[in-house]
């Protein structure tokens, strides 16, 4: 490959591509990251945090109860967002 990217999965199906850059076309300027951040509707939160620990992840945590939805955040390795958002009814 000419570009890094990072391939994510459930279990062992690939279900994501993200890929770096490749310098083809304008460049984006108004942000200083690739993206803002990128969403995932996820199920298992205590599980995910002792995931994130393991890992040495830093996150924080939003809790909002008019939607009854917590969510984990944190930063990819280029410093990308990454929410997990957690239905705290399905939890």
């Amino acid at each position: 490959f000419t570009s890094r990217g990072f391939w994510l999965y459930i279990g062992d199906t690939h279900v994501m591509h993200l890929a770096e850059y490749r310098g083809e076309g304008e460049p984006l300027t108004n942000v200083l990251t690739t993206i803002d951040h990128i969403s995932f509707t996820c199920t298992d939160m205590p599980a995910t945090e002792a995931h994130l620990k393991s890992l040495n992840v830093n996150y924080s945590i939003r809790d909002l109860p008019v939607l009854s939805v917590k969510q984990i955040n944190f930063k990819d390795p280029v410093g990308n967002g990454v929410e997990l958002f957690f239905y705290m009814a399905n939890e």
